[in-house]
């Protein structure tokens, strides 16, 4: 089963850095991995200590190496799910093996997971983190399992493990906080659950405490530059994101609502979904605490992506689907019991998830998307060694960062994202790593005079380009269509 995931995955794995299946970060993902860099907050040090180690894989291409992280990270999450799904199951299920293997797969090759295993992101990694926590708490809890103490034990530390290393990953972890308390209420003493707590926090603060030493060796991109305990604490909290959570109106959620519903049956169709819906019962009504926590935390990472304000927050629903996958392997159980093990339905639900498989490989296989690597080095084939880019949209921007600093290492070429120049630590990186462009003397001013001052400055010594045309800039300065680039002009010219 792992080994049949991994295979789809890395046969469908994106060759370099890609913008499809919401990957535009993945152009500063790879790059900040590649430097020693620290990426967009909350900084990835997990995510990036294991980038930097796939670095120095034997293979072609580094963003390649890196997309090899997702790729293993996804395919364990489909192992972690199998061992959540025979944990759940009744013991007296038939075929409890067969069951969970079609379930788990059934998951792996679902269009929104299967999306996020071939591109260098942090979303598998944060998939295979929130299963491990769930298993390490139906472990720990005993719910169900039958098994010993040792086991408890067991569990016990693999859910402190991965709610340390998911604090040192992607926050949305603390969501696991409703299904430990309906786990462990009254079945682990306050003292065991403030012991591991700490252990996290202690895991996740030694992760988080190397950004710090990441931004003192100054490397090229380092978002926030966390020197300075507040650059740290706006990096680590992800405070440049905090005004998306919740940030709809109200007059949007309905078509958000809507929007789940359909993600939901093209993860797993109508069978699925209506597997899952009964299956859903049959946990609660033979292991309650075990089939409200998986319920309470789809119902968690749910709320939370219907009220995110931004155009990928359909990723966020990944854990929450994950906890859908479960409730149809209970499903599934219960028609194969009540089926009596008939070969022909047990080969009809065999059947679902290679249908998954096939109808959805020619939309997740990234292996000849070079699109967003094509852009870049057809910018750096198109301007001149020591030009000035101003790229807006990450797309652009992440794209020219990995060409910059991943293939052309030699390179004298500047990219300002315009975006970032209302941050001071933004204004005093690119001049520590400029020092020979004239910068504006005034600290002080805004994003938009800044700008207009550095390419003033610095027009007749450098060519300055634009990716896209910037109606704010046109009556500043002319520009001329060059390539897939927008050159500022010098008067007389």
């Amino acid at each position: 089963m792992f080994a049949g995931a991994l295979g789809v995955f890395v046969r469908t794995l994106a060759p370099s850095i890609a913008w499809k299946n919401h990957a535009a970060d993945s152009g500063d993902l790879v790059a900040a991995a590649y430097t020693g860099g620290i990426p967009h907050p909350p900084g990835y040090p997990l995510y990036t200590a294991l980038a930097q180690l796939f670095v120095l894989l034997p293979v072609d291409g580094i963003a390649y190496r890196v997309n090899l992280l997702s790729a293993l990270a996804a395919a364990a999450t489909v192992l972690v799910l199998y061992a959540i799904i025979r944990l759940v199951l009744p013991a007296d299920s038939r075929y409890p093996r067969g069951v969970s293997v079609v379930a788990a797969l059934w998951f792996a090759f679902s269009p929104m997971f299967w999306s996020q295993a071939t591109v260098a992101e942090v979303y598998a990694l944060n998939a295979l983190l929130t299963a491990l926590g769930l298993l390490g708490l139906l472990l720990w809890s005993g719910e169900g399992t039958g098994l010993g103490e040792s086991w408890r034990t067991r569990g016990r530390w693999i859910f402190a493990a991965a709610l340390g290393l998911g604090l040192a990953h992607h926050l949305t972890i603390l969501f696991l906080v409703p299904a430990a308390g309906i786990l462990l209420w009254r079945r682990v003493s306050a003292r065991a659950i403030l012991a591991t707590a700490a252990f996290a926090l202690g895991l996740a603060g030694l992760l988080a405490f190397s950004l710090v030493l990441r931004a003192w060796r100054d490397p090229p991109i380092s978002w926030g530059d966390p020197k300075t305990l507040e650059n740290w604490w706006w990096l680590v909290s992800g405070q440049l994101y905090r005004g998306y959570a919740f940030g709809l109106g109200w007059a949007e959620y309905p078509a958000r609502v809507s929007a789940w519903a359909r993600l939901l049956f093209e993860q797993f169709n109508p069978v699925g979904v209506a597997l899952g819906l009964w299956g859903g019962l049959q946990l609660v009504q033979r292991s309650a605490r075990a089939g409200v926590a998986l319920g309470v935390t789809m119902a968690v990472y749910s709320v939370f992506a219907i009220g995110y304000r931004s155009f990928d927050s359909d990723v966020y629903l990944i854990p929450a689907f994950l906890c859908f996958a479960p409730a149809i392997a209970a499903g599934m159980a219960s028609v194969v019991q009540a089926a009596r093990g008939r070969a022909a339905f047990a080969l009809f639900l065999i059947l679902l998830p290679l249908a998954n498989l096939a109808l959805n490989f020619a939309a997740m296989d990234r292996s000849a998307d070079t699109q967003a690597r094509d852009y870049g080095r057809r910018v750096f084939d198109t301007i001149p060694e020591n030009a000035l880019v101003v790229a807006d949209g990450d797309e652009h921007i992440f794209a020219l960062w990995h060409s910059r600093y991943v293939e052309r290492t030699d390179s004298q070429v500047m990219i300002v994202a315009p975006g970032l120049l209302s941050y001071a630590w933004y204004r005093d990186q690119l001049r520590r790593h400029n020092p020979d462009w004239v910068w504006p003397a005034d600290s002080e001013l805004a994003w938009d005079q800044f700008l207009r001052a550095l390419v003033a400055r610095n027009l007749d010594r450098h060519a300055v380009f634009w990716t896209a045309p910037d109606p704010q800039f046109e009556r500043l300065f002319r520009f001329r269509a060059v390539d897939a680039l927008y050159q500022v002009v010098a008067a007389g010219e």
